[in-house]
């Protein structure tokens, strides 16, 4: 994020993205993608990364540390904590990358919905700095729903 003023909403603005996506799996089978370290690991990167590291005690109260390797081998992790967990429907977690100032953190809520066989997710994360981070954020997201869209239908998960 560029951290400069000039850039920054408006204070009390809450910038956000909302992504969207159906999975051919089961709801629970989909919550399990996002609370199990091991299975996050080979999804929980945009399309340009590859995840390196999952640390993970999904609990309320909880704290995560994800790492991810661009194409210039470079490695940044993102951390936060869990607010919320209701097993399938919907998970609320802190979000910070750990290049960011200290107390910068945005708030990423997903809740799962049940389609037939398949889950429609909805991913909300809300709480950004600027319409830079938003943009930025959203191509994050719908490239890591991409990699998981692959691992599921890989049957990998």
């Amino acid at each position: 994020m560029v951290n400069n003023p000039a850039n920054r909403a408006n204070p009390g603005q809450d910038v956000k993205v909302v992504v969207e996506r159906t999975l051919a799996a089961s709801r629970e089978r989909v919550f399990r993608a996002w609370t199990d370290p091991g299975l996050m690991e080979k999804w929980f990167s945009p399309m340009d990364k590859t995840t390196v590291g999952v640390e993970a005690n999904v609990v309320e109260g909880g704290k995560y540390r994800i790492g991810m390797r661009g194409q210039d081998g470079v490695v940044s992790y993102v951390s936060g904590r869990y607010i919320e967990i209701e097993p399938p429907r919907r998970l609320v977690f802190t979000w910070a990358w750990e290049t960011e100032p200290p107390g910068v953190e945005s708030l990423v809520t997903i809740e799962f919905f049940e389609q037939g066989d398949s889950t429609r997710l909805v991913l909300t994360h809300q709480k950004l700095e600027t319409q830079q981070d938003r943009d930025s954020h959203r191509r994050g997201w719908e490239g890591c729903l991409q990699h998981l869209e692959q691992i599921i239908v890989n049957a990998d998960i």
